[in-house]
This record gives structure tokens, C-alpha cells and sequence, in this order.
């Protein structure tokens, strides 16, 4: 952007052609000028609490049984990681893989036959 404003562009021309808003196209000719540097800034935010290497390693072991509760699926990273993390950092890492989990552990299904509605009519 910077080198098509040195070629003798107008500003506005360079924010049509990058579409780029004529204020950003003016802030980056002012950075440039001044010797500032015109890298993009750090995305602001914390630090993401498993390295994409533990998320591959948390994916294999979600994979690797289908009826996880966010509970059994912890402990279970906590065994084979020795790594300590919370519930809800469990269920973003699911919610950003598209993986679903149960809500409630499984419970043995029951052992009467549940009962057949008749509605009434012959």
C-alpha cells in the first residue's frame, strides 16, 4: 500500500484499490513518514491455555470415546496429560472442534417397558 502511494497514487485511489478506509490509508502514510512500524499489533487477549499440539493430543482423546461428559472428559485429560484445566476451557476447545458431549453421565437403561398410549378410538 505504502509503495503504490510512493508511485503517486492518491490516497483515495489506494483505499479503493486495498479497500481500506480513506482514515486507515492516512494513519499508514503518517506511520510510514514518521519511520513507525506498520506490522499489525499483537491481537489483544490472553494466551490460549492448551498449545495446538495439546489440542491435537485433546481431539484424539475426545475421538477416542463418543459419550464423554465435560466431567469424565477433564479427569480423563488430567490422567493422560498430567495438565490441570478447567471445565469451561474443556467446552470451548469442544465448541471451536464442533464436537458435541452429554450432558448427564450414562445411565443404565430402565428394566420396565414403558407403557403404550392408546388414544382412545377403536
Amino acid at each position: 500500500m505504502v509503495d503504490a502511494l510512493q508511485s503517486g497514487q492518491t490516497q483515495p485511489a489506494v483505499a479503493q484499490r486495498f479497500e481500506l478506509s480513506l482514515s486507515s490509508v492516512q494513519r499508514y502514510a503518517r506511520k510510514w513518514r514518521e519511520h513507525k512500524d506498520l506490522a499489525p499489533k499483537r491481537v489483544p487477549g490472553r494466551a490460549r491455555t492448551l498449545s495446538q499440539a495439546q489440542q491435537q493430543q485433546l481431539g484424539e482423546l475426545v475421538r477416542s470415546q463418543s459419550d464423554w461428559t465435560l466431567q469424565s472428559l477433564n479427569q480423563a485429560w488430567q490422567q493422560h496429560s498430567g495438565q490441570s484445566i478447567s471445565l469451561a476451557t474443556v467446552h470451548r476447545y469442544l465448541q471451536r472442534g464442533g464436537y458435541s458431549y452429554k450432558k448427564r453421565p450414562a445411565s443404565p437403561l430402565s428394566a420396565t417397558k414403558k407403557s403404550v398410549r392408546h388414544s382412545g378410538k377403536p
